[in-house]
């Protein structure tokens, strides 16, 4: 905490108008004394027009000192020659080095002229277009030592090239007071990338959750808020690519951009200003299309053009009056990123009025864009969170409805069913009733009307039945039964089935392929299945059954009439039992062949 009261401390003497015309250094304390070209002597030349003799030679008329000068004043490719007159005041406690800073990092070609014990002027060259590596000291600004102090006066000329216009603030600090300042200064850099790693961390691993395309607009928002502080603020240059000096201030403004560009895509997407709002999608349309050909224009003409900063203020002015009654009226998830988007809003205006000169640099001005930044992707978290929170009550309550819906509805059927099953039974009571009245009264008229020896004889068959019946009848000796007489025995293919089931295990399953005695049901009827070797074998394998393709009723009574020593007509067999005579004698050859070994299988026949 110590460390940024200092900081806090620092530039509050930087951006105070100290309008002395002698700089005094004083030695008591590691205190910080920051000023500005409003508080020194200053000069504007054509580029390269003079040089650091004709400058010292000049008389002190020529110079101007203007306490109300504005950047804007600056005139295009010239140079801005300053004079900045120090006094070192007599104290026992001046002993540290002082430090000579430039608070712009940006500014493309920078001179510092400083005498040395002789009075000779010494130039030190820095600026954006040098190496990091080439700076007197390894620090994002441009800073430069002093001579060892002593009593006495002495004056130091900078020249700036105005080509972008830059800050001209510069402060002169003790040597422990540009350590403290300058760790102070990276503590906070190094919280406000940190969180915004984290966030970018968090925001990925939702992405891959949860499939959302706006978590994908998030992470791209905060990878191009990243670089873009990394670039404006030295960070990037000095750690991450301090051999190439060119394009820096590009960079940052191309992301800065593609910021802008994320805000108003996400915002679109969430609030749906293209149905909602066509003619403020037309709006940020026109406003985001002249920014970019701006922005086009600065990188090919290497130029700032003051009007993007305007566009800036209009496009997010336009984002936070779309958002405003969605934000005003109480809509719970909305608000959180409209308290945002306003937070975003105030940190932009004053972003802006530094950058065009209208505010002085300051703490508030300086780090208000950054914060507000922060404070805006974490108000869009916060409103992601909420809505993803309602979306699950809301789920939750619609399972819950559904699930009281279908309870009603099984109730509803179960009750149906028992009223469907009372009824069903009360008719079906009545109807046996009904039945047994009809049968008796049947069986009175039958006995009265039919005589007894017309009631004692059999009846005939007639039609097809009566043909085939015959035809049994002369094929099978009277001792046998005929195919209807055995269909009353076996009448269908499950009592067929049951009967081999019986049979053929009867003295207990062994398995033909290990001799297992251990078996589970198979998966078609009747079949077992080995618990050891796993080998499900049919109720017909290894039967004369075995791969039989017509009914096994009529294959039962084809293996009765055999087993039986009964010489039959195949042909009057065959259409006795509707097969076709190949197939009868094919199965009838079958049977021959086992040579007498079905006595045990059909012997109950």
């Amino acid at each position: 905490m110590h460390h940024f009261v200092f900081l806090l401390i620092y530039f509050s003497f930087l951006f105070s108008d100290q309008q002395h015309q002698e700089i005094r250094i004083e030695g008591e304390m590691d205190q910080v004394q920051a000023f500005s070209i409003r508080n020194v002597p200053f000069f504007q030349c054509k580029e390269g027009s003079k040089t650091i003799t004709q400058i010292t030679a000049m008389p002190a008329d020529q110079w101007t000192q203007n306490p109300q000068f504005h950047k804007t004043d600056m005139k295009k490719h010239h140079d801005l020659w300053m004079k900045i007159p120090l006094h070192f005041v007599q104290n026992d406690q001046l002993r540290d080095r002082y430090i000579l800073e430039f608070m712009n990092q940006s500014i493309p070609r920078l001179s510092v002229y400083i005498p040395n014990e002789e009075q000779v002027y010494q130039e030190f060259e820095a600026g954006s277009h040098l190496k990091f590596n080439q700076r007197e000291i390894a620090h994002k600004n441009f800073s430069f030592f002093l001579p060892s102090p002593n009593t006495g006066s002495m004056i130091v000329y900078a020249r700036l090239s105005t080509d972008h216009q830059p800050d001209t603030h510069f402060s002169i600090k003790s040597t422990s007071g540009f350590i403290h300042y300058a760790t102070t200064e990276y503590i906070y850099f190094g919280l406000i990338y940190g969180s915004l790693i984290s966030l970018l961390i968090y925001a990925l691993l939702l992405l891959m959750s949860m499939r959302n395309e706006v978590y994908c607009i998030i992470l791209f928002y905060i990878l191009c808020l990243l670089a873009w502080l990394i670039n404006r603020d030295g960070i990037g240059f000095q750690y991450f690519w301090p051999s190439y000096s060119g394009g820096n201030q590009q960079i940052a403004h191309l992301f800065e951009h593609l910021i802008v560009l994320n805000i108003s895509w996400l915002f679109g997407k969430k609030f749906k200003i293209k149905h909602q709002h066509p003619q403020m999608h037309l709006l940020l349309l026109v406003l985001l299309g002249t920014k970019t050909i701006l922005l086009l224009l600065g990188l090919v003409l290497n130029e700032y053009f003051p009007l993007e900063v305007i566009l800036n203020i209009l496009i997010y002015g336009s984002l936070l009056i779309h958002i405003f009654p969605t934000g005003g009226k109480s809509a719970t998830i909305a608000r959180p990123i409209f308290i945002g988007q306003v937070v975003l809003f105030i940190g932009i205006i004053l972003q802006s009025g530094l950058r065009m000169g209208l505010l002085e640099l300051s703490p508030l001005t300086y780090y208000a864009s950054t914060v507000a930044f922060l404070f805006h992707i974490l108000s869009l978290f916060f409103a992601l969170a909420m809505e993803a929170g309602k979306s699950q009550q809301d789920k939750n309550v619609l399972h819950q409805a559904l699930i009281k819906e279908q309870q009603a509805q099984m109730d509803l059927k179960e009750q149906l069913n028992q009223e469907l099953e009372q009824k069903v039974r009360e008719r079906t009571l009545e109807i046996a009733q009904k039945n047994q009245e009809l049968k008796r009264a049947f069986d009175e008229l039958e006995q009265q009307a039919i005589p007894e020896k017309v009631r004692t004889a059999t009846p005939k068959p007639v039609g097809q039945q009566a043909k085939k019946q015959q035809t049994m009848e002369k094929s099978t000796p009277s001792q046998l039964m005929s195919f209807g007489e055995f269909k009353t025995i076996f009448p269908d293919e499950l009592a067929c089935f049951r009967y081999l089931e019986k049979i053929k295990w009867q003295e207990g399953y062994k398995c033909t392929k290990c001799n297992n005695k251990k078996y589970a049901d198979g998966i078609k009827p009747f079949s077992r299945r080995c618990s050891k070797c796993g080998y499900c074998e049919s109720i017909c394998s290894n039967t004369i059954f075995h791969s039989t393709k017509f009914d096994i009723c009529k294959a039962f009574y084809l293996v009765y009439l055999i087993n039986n020593n009964l010489k039959v007509n195949q042909t009057e067999i065959a259409r006795a039992i509707d097969l076709r005579l190949g197939t009868v004698n094919r199965f009838i050859l079958k049977i021959k062949s086992y040579n007498g070994k079905l006595d045990h299988l059909l012997k109950e026949f």
